[in-house]
């Protein structure tokens, strides 16, 4: 069974915050407290506070939510401002003292504020929060979540990127159960002070919307959800079952003001409560999850379904070979250009000091910490690792350890595998690495730890991918960048579970394509465009599934195969289909794909 969660929702005010309250919910958690930062100042002309982490306007709102969700709140003002700019947060040195003076980026306000709530609810073990697209948002709250032995819930992360792949399926969604926030300001040329006051969930307010936003180019980054700060909300209304009551505001007392650039924002006096005439307290059951398989992989599961495995020529070569680690796989360290490869760290039990398996792992960070020192290299420049373990069980005494080495923002991409009696006697653990030895800026990873629909969370010192930019850039001035991926498991995203125990092989086939999924999804975060090299990992016969663990490779190999196939095969249709505005997937698989009237918001799914 999903563990339940105590959560604490961060809540704005702004329809996202409070729309993933739902999302906790119809995941069974429980929402055991509400938290809320607002500005220093006590003027209410000036509440909306040039943040780059808190929506602060309509703040003077957020007290009723306490009320109307009969949820207890917790506030504090924000202090200091933003001095830490980068996309993954770093915090201070000093930022575990709660009783000390703050730091001074505003992020540690929300430290302060959670400890708070921690000390008042003390079951709680998770927070969450409305982040979309923003990385900046989002590491920001996973960092201090962390800190706090919070879990951090995301489970509005890339929405529009999941199915059914249109930048309007969350409002659309919040209008399916009639949740309700209303415009309060904007700052994008393309909206003007008559959105305001005008619900943003409404269908006709998404189709001027959409129409707005695509004035200046292709739909598209979250702009008609407002994630480029185009517009910020307020919610008022929703669900019985959330809502015992609904905000009032008094529209004769709401004063427009006008800023600079085209601004113009809302200043709400005397908001209250209201006595909901609907309490329906069903109307969050038919809240929808966006947890299915995206249409390539859809595809890809039936492909894998309905035809029988081929037989692989390398099977006739004779060149199968279960993996091993042995004797010719000794310790290795080359270049070859801007990398540098260390390979086959280890540390035999027969080695003075390194008899258990976390002291053979202190013993090899202890070596690559050497070796980096040697070439004039820090952790920070490792990019993708690989842990080989006698057993899995063995994975948190070396994790521990491999975690307190790689303790920065956005860690290497990290494969681990347990091989059994394949690692030679008296060794329980390797690791190797790629390094790059030239400009750390032209790094870029991700490292998603929140729990949301879209891929595993990497919950620790491991990012999804890091990609590392090529030194020039090509004919049309960008750097080409080759991305290095962390191992994928069949995880089911928002609950942390395999999909299934793989007992037959219909379920491995299943287990098999949510894999792909999850690597192509964390490849469509990065920009892939072209897959060089897949590795997959196979078990081994167990108790659980008896099949050769040969015809397991050919599954695999099969389904990479057939999912390479369909992108490039319905590529070259759609270059014939497109001008047409045909759906290629619908005509080529049938699909009931839920197509969008602007085919300018349809998000591409295929690379």
């Amino acid at each position: 069974m999903p563990t339940i969660l105590n959560v604490v929702a961060l809540i704005s005010g702004g329809k996202d915050s409070v729309f993933s309250i739902y999302h906790c919910r119809a995941k069974g958690h429980k929402i055991v407290a509400l938290a809320n930062l607002f500005p220093p100042g006590d003027d209410r002309d000036s509440e909306d506070m040039n943040s780059f982490m808190y929506q602060t306007i309509g703040h003077s709102v957020i007290p009723l939510y306490e009320k109307a969700f009969q949820i207890p709140l917790f506030r504090m003002r924000i202090q200091g401002l933003a001095t830490n700019i980068d996309k993954y947060y770093s915090p201070p040195a000093n930022s575990r003292s709660v009783d000390g003076p703050f730091p001074q980026d505003e992020t540690e306000s929300l430290y302060h504020l959670l400890s708070v709530v921690k000390t008042a609810h003390p079951e709680a073990d998770a927070v969450c929060t409305g982040a979309i697209l923003s990385d900046y948002q989002r590491s920001r709250v996973e960092s201090v979540a962390l800190r706090l032995g919070l879990q951090s819930l995301a489970y509005l992360w890339q929405y529009p990127y999941l199915p059914p792949h249109t930048q309007t399926s969350l409002l659309e969604d919040m209008e399916s159960i009639r949740h309700r926030a209303i415009i309060i300001k904007v700052a994008s040329g393309g909206l003007d002070e008559s959105f305001l006051g005008q619900n943003v969930a409404d269908s006709r307010i998404i189709v001027k919307l959409r129409r707005a936003m695509g004035k200046f180019g292709p739909i598209q980054g979250g702009s008609v959800l407002g994630e480029g700060g185009e517009y910020e909300t307020l919610s008022v209304n929703g669900p019985g079952d959330l809502w015992s009551e609904s905000v009032a505001i008094d529209t004769e007392q709401m004063q427009i003001i006008l800023g600079e650039g085209g601004t113009a924002a809302l200043n709400i006096r005397n908001a209250k409560l209201s006595r909901k005439e609907d309490l329906d307290m069903t109307q969050s059951e038919s809240l929808r999850t966006p947890e299915g398989l995206d249409p390539e992989f859809e595809c890809l599961r039936r492909e894998l379904e309905t035809t029988q495995v081929k037989q692989k020529a390398y099977r006739n070569r004779g060149d199968y070979a279960p993996f091993t680690v042995g004797a010719s796989n000794r310790f290795s360290m080359h270049v070859a250009r801007s990398l540098l490869y260390i390979n086959n760290l280890g540390a035999s039990t027969n080695t003075q000091g390194s008899g258990s398996v976390d002291e053979q792992m202190s013993v090899i960070i202890s070596r690559l910490a050497s070796l980096l020192k040697g070439n004039n290299l820090q952790d920070s420049d490792v990019i993708f690792s690989t842990l080989i373990l006698r057993s899995m069980s063995d994975f948190r005494a070396v994790n521990t350890v491999y975690g307190a080495f790689f303790s920065r923002p956005q860690p290497p991409a990290r494969v681990t595998v347990a091989c059994g009696s394949n690692l030679p006697g008296g060794v329980d653990v390797t690791l190797s690495v790629v390094v790059n030895r030239l400009n750390a800026s032209l790094r870029r990873g991700l490292h998603v730890q929140s729990i949301s629909y879209w891929a595993p969370a990497n919950i620790g010192p491991y990012s999804q991918a890091v990609g590392i930019a090529s030194g020039s850039g090509g004919e049309d001035g960008k750097r080409a960048q080759v991305v290095y991926m962390a191992g994928q498991i069949p995880l089911v995203p928002a609950t942390m579970e395999l999909v299934n125990y793989g007992e037959t092989i219909a379920e491995f086939k299943e287990q098999t394509v949510l894999s792909l999924q999850h690597l192509w999804r964390v490849g469509r975060a990065m920009a892939v465009e072209n897959w060089l090299v897949g590795i997959a990992f196979v078990a081994t016969p167990s108790q659980y599934l008896q099949t050769p663990v040969e015809e397991l490779a050919d599954v695999a190999l099969d389904a990479w195969s057939s999912l390479y196939d369909l992108v490039r095969s319905l590529d070259h249709q759609d270059e014939d289909s497109e001008a047409e505005g045909v759906d290629v997937w619908d005509r080529k698989y049938g699909l009931n794909r839920q197509d969008d009237a602007d085919s300018s918001s349809t998000i591409d799914t295929r690379h």
